[in-house]
């Protein structure tokens, strides 16, 4: 019998032995999906698994979108090889930095005319200046930051720093990653902002296009890990660019926190592709 194919793409990992790859966790996400039916997907990010060597990078829209693209690409041919045969239909999800790569996953592949026939993104950090600003800005870590270490906020121009700005960025990641961590972060998206590049985020955000493929948003107002914002952000810049088929499930959870809100999303997610999904 045929199956449908979901591609399920992780949130924000800091150690290596977390990427898809290296969790063979029963109770692991993609095996939990597979067991209801799904042949279920999930990329290594760079960064991760064969490419532990290199930096990860972060929040960058078209290599958080080709890292799943080609792992479809090929587990569709390893599939086929192996004579397990797929129906034509294709779901895309993931939750926090995956419900980012989610999104730009779905955009590259609708641009290339890839059909997708559902889509489910949890609490990601689609605007990213709108992330960093709340973040970093009004949290104030920047100018804590800086006072510190004896200098300010670098001037535009000071997009690939030198020393001294390298410092305070190494001094954001200090606050934003554990200090164990095996996984490296590349700094592009610390860069991007610390320089005032808006062309830059806005190119890497996916907040505001067109979306052809039927499309659910969740997220919970008390996230401080990714600003709720940044789901009604997305929901009035893709139906203002036209996207027919999208809406946001506000999470009920008490506190509607990032951790508390994995399950409802997990909830919505299949609950919404249930009444797409045949032969499970």
């Amino acid at each position: 019998m045929k199956s449908p194919l979901l591609s399920f793409q992780h949130g924000t990992i800091f150690y290596d032995r977390d990427a898809p790859s290296n969790d063979t966790d029963a109770e692991s996400p993609v095996n939990i999906l597979a067991s209801l039916g799904y042949i279920v997907v999930a990329a290594d990010y760079v960064g991760y698994g064969a490419s532990s060597d290199t930096p990860h990078p972060y929040l960058q829209r078209d290599p958080s979108a080709n890292a799943v693209i080609d792992f479809i690409t090929a587990s569709r041919q390893w599939l086929a090889e192996q004579r397990l045969p797929l129906n034509e239909q294709l779901f895309l999800t993931g939750y926090s930095e995956g419900g980012y790569v989610t999104l730009a996953a779905q955009q590259t592949l609708e641009a290339a005319g890839t059909p997708i026939t559902a889509s489910v993104a949890g609490a990601g950090p689609y605007d990213l200046r709108y992330t960093l600003d709340n973040l970093l800005g009004k949290k104030a870590l920047l100018a804590s930051a800086g006072n510190a270490l004896g200098f300010g906020r670098p001037a535009p121009a000071a997009k690939y720093p030198g020393k001294f700005d390298e410092l305070l960025v190494d001094t954001l990641l200090y606050f934003l990653i554990p200090e164990n961590s095996d996984a490296e972060f590349d700094k592009t998206f610390l860069l991007d902002w610390m320089a005032d590049d808006y062309d830059t985020l806005y190119r890497n955000s996916v907040y505001e296009w067109q979306a052809k493929t039927p499309t659910r948003l969740t997220h919970g107002r008390d996230d401080t890990t990714v600003p709720f914002g940044n789901a009604t952000r997305a929901l009035e810049g893709m139906r203002a660019k036209g996207t027919p088929d999208l809406d946001l499930t506000e999470c009920v959870a008490a506190p509607s926190d990032h951790t508390n809100c994995i399950k409802p999303y997990a909830q919505t997610m299949l609950q919404y592709f249930g009444g797409f999904a045949r032969d499970l």
